[in-house]
């Protein structure tokens, strides 16, 4: 059941560019000539179309043809879909957060076959515009909690991982900063670093953030990558939130 759902949505993200065609017409008039050539390809002879709309009675001997090729696009896209999601499947549960701890965290699991190590890093910061934030240059990797930095995060069968993404490190009213949790050389402890401002600052003055979450298998003998996977969250200071900040998952229809 999990390797379905993984593949429905592997497969849904490869057609969601059909969702957009219709606010392009370059891409419209590029599909049609696509279709075009492979009727061409397969020697059907195409129509004359008419100099005017009065008729569309032309089209009708290749809805079959239009229909067949489209059918069979959605079935090789599904089939790709499948068959990466044969093997371990990463599955990410929504953010949660630690009152006590003030973690932002989230739960992973693998949801498909074998043992597998999983590492989790932050991988990139923009603003709402797209603009890069310059705090990351390459990855940053992050805390798994209960797990020190020379040990290795199992996941297999039902055992999953709890990963610290981000601390909240509250100032005076209204005011707070975000810190990026890492692993330590001994368990249950860890180390941090500022997320952008290295004190805490008014939460009305900080912008939106968008951060990118890599979550990687390995394979537990040669340490070969077997599946990743990014996430994208939206941090929203919030003077209202207890923990100062709201993160969710980036929408993708308008962000």
């Amino acid at each position: 059941m999990q390797r379905l759902i993984a593949t429905w949505k592997d497969f849904w993200a490869s057609i969601l560019w059909l969702d957009k065609v219709t606010e392009n017409h370059d891409k419209i008039m590029k599909l049609f000539f696509c279709v075009v050539f492979v009727l061409g390809a397969l020697g059907v002879s195409l129509p004359k179309i008419p100099a005017t709309a009065e008729s569309t009675s032309w089209m009708i001997p290749y809805v079959p043809w239009v229909v067949g090729l489209f059918g069979a696009y959605i079935i090789w896209q599904f089939a790709i879909a499948w068959d990466r999601n044969r093997g371990p499947i990463i599955w990410i549960d929504r953010i949660g957060h630690d009152d006590f701890y003030k973690f932002f965290e989230v739960r992973i699991e693998n949801r498909g076959s074998g043992e597998v190590i999983a590492n989790t890093y932050m991988t990139d910061l923009r603003l709402r515009n797209g603009r890069r934030v310059p705090r990351i240059d390459s990855q940053i990797k992050l805390h798994c909690r209960g797990v020190s930095d020379e040990e290795r995060v199992i996941l297999g069968g039902s055992r999953p991982a709890t990963i610290a993404i981000l601390k909240v490190a509250p100032g005076t009213k209204g005011a707070a900063h975000l810190l990026i949790p890492s692993p330590a050389p001994e368990r249950f402890l860890f180390k941090v670093e500022p997320l952008t401002s290295p004190e805490p600052t008014p939460l009305i003055q900080q912008p939106s953030l968008i951060m990118s979450i890599r979550t990687e298998f390995l394979h537990p003998r040669s340490m070969d990558l077997l599946i990743d996977k990014i996430s994208r969250f939206v941090i929203i200071p919030d003077e209202k939130s207890e923990m100062c900040y709201r993160i969710r998952p980036v929408r993708w229809f308008w962000e």
